[in-house]
């Protein structure tokens, strides 16, 4: 499958960080390896890396971002219930990325 990654988390991190992973986790069963799965098929790789490492890091560096990948993570981090994610991502679009957002 294009477009596929399979990360390795633990979900007890998962639950503690992330209330919309944690509810997620919860509707989801053991398989044979004692291992969970979900998937995130209208999430990019990128954006849900960005969001592994903010749950377990609590930082996003954004020097290497663009703006419409940023835009992208703070639809992420809204629907992931991730408010100071989003909070930091919108930032960074008024303060760094103004000319972008003209209308």
């Amino acid at each position: 499958m294009p477009n596929r990654q399979i990360f390795k988390v633990h979900s007890i991190i998962l639950n503690f960080r992330c209330f919309y992973l944690r509810e997620k986790l919860s509707k989801t069963f053991y398989n044979e390896k004692n291992i969970k799965k979900i998937s995130a098929p209208n999430i990019s790789i990128t954006i849900f890396e960005i969001v592994i490492k903010y749950i377990y890091g609590g930082i996003v560096l954004f020097n290497k971002v663009d703006a419409p990948t940023i835009l992208d993570l703070l639809v992420t981090a809204n629907e992931f219930g991730l408010e100071e994610l989003g909070n930091a991502a919108q930032t960074q679009l008024v303060e760094n990325h103004a000319s972008w957002n003209k209308f």
